[in-house]
């Protein structure tokens, strides 16, 4: 099972000017119904000090019709320069699980490069403790997501992937954790254009660290489960969760994770692992995802006292634990105000 499972691309760029990134935000007016594409390009080239056109263009659904345009010509003063352009969408289509609608956008710059990304125009919020998205309250129906194929074990087939995603939509299932580490790109695609919402998890996972501490444990055969399992995370985050040393390596799974995926419809929501306990490092993830991105919420199961996630998820509780939460139990996921936090 181990080895490459993913396609590996080797791309050549002009080398005189490219297109290296880039960020397309969604805003919406208060009625929720004319909208501005907000996009960010940064460009680099050996080409410093000569006037450079990039062009945006919003098409339609079938990339047909023009939706709108902006354009900036700018001098490029160092080997990387970011532009910001703007264009308006009035009596936008929404973006939502249901309603799919997506547009199409296309970035030239001088005629060297063009890259064309399919838009969906979505805003998400928690307010008052309610998971809120285009300014209306959803409800999650969702399941995990683990990238195996019965046949080609971790390289999954793009034909399962869509029919994976066609029979949940058949069965009323909304929305997908992607367990745990981003996934193959196509499945992104997919959920996009078919509509599910997407909660894009950082591959960070070290939850072995607990079974070193339950040992140090003095009477742990005699403890509840509960109990053992508290004292033992709470040790747990000292190996690398709370420790300085991993702190780079922390961000930077956050890091590439947000990059990659951050233009993405159906991602409405970042995770930052699972089962790593909790210490500063996932704060320092938490700190640079809403300072990168702050239109989406944050989600990492492992910060139960809720000083940085805006929401969480509790895994395999109790009917009794749910109960006393004053929570809805809803399969694996408890609905929980906490601290002005939503889970």
């Amino acid at each position: 099972m181990s080895g490459i499972f993913r396609d590996v691309y080797l791309v050549m760029f002009d080398k005189a000017c490219r297109i290296d990134d880039f960020f397309a935000k969604t805003e919406f007016d208060e009625s929720f119904q004319n909208a501005t594409l907000e996009t960010t390009v940064t460009t680099s080239g050996s080409d410093i000090g000569v006037k450079k056109m990039i062009k945006l263009h919003l098409l339609d659904n079938e990339g047909k019709a023009t939706i709108g345009e902006a354009h900036e010509g700018i001098t490029v003063s160092s080997s990387e320069t970011k532009s910001r352009m703007c264009i308006n969408v009035p009596n936008v289509r929404k973006w939502t699980a249901e309603t799919p609608y997506l547009y199409h956008l296309v970035i030239s710059v001088n005629g060297h490069q063009t890259v064309a990304h399919r838009i969906g125009f979505k805003k998400v919020e928690v307010k008052d403790g309610v998971l809120q998205v285009n300014g209306r309250a959803i409800t999650l129906l969702g399941v995990n997501r683990h990238e195996h194929d019965p046949k080609g074990g971790r390289t999954v087939a793009a034909d399962l992937m869509e029919s994976d995603i066609i029979l949940m939509k058949q069965y009323n299932i909304n929305a997908l954790r992607l367990s745990h580490q981003p996934n193959d790109t196509r499945i992104y695609d997919l959920c996009d254009y078919h509509g599910l919402y997407v909660m894009d998890e950082a591959d960070l996972e070290c939850h072995g660290f607990d079974s070193i501490e339950m040992l140090t444990l003095e009477g742990a055969e005699r403890m509840p489960f509960e109990k053992k399992k508290a004292v033992a995370y709470s040790k747990a985050g000292k190996w690398t969760s709370d420790n300085l040393d991993w702190r780079e390596a922390y961000l930077d799974r956050a890091k590439q994770m947000v990059h990659r995926d951050k233009n993405r419809a159906c991602v409405f929501m970042w995770s930052l692992g699972n089962e790593s306990f909790y210490g500063q490092n996932h704060a320092a993830m938490y700190d640079w995802i809403k300072d990168f991105d702050s239109s989406r919420p944050i989600h990492y199961e492992g910060d139960v006292e809720a000083k940085t996630a805006d929401v969480f998820g509790w895994r395999y509780p109790t009917l009794e634990k749910g109960v006393v939460s004053g929570g809805l139990v809803h399969g694996q996921l408890i609905i929980q105000h906490t601290k002005g936090k939503t889970s």
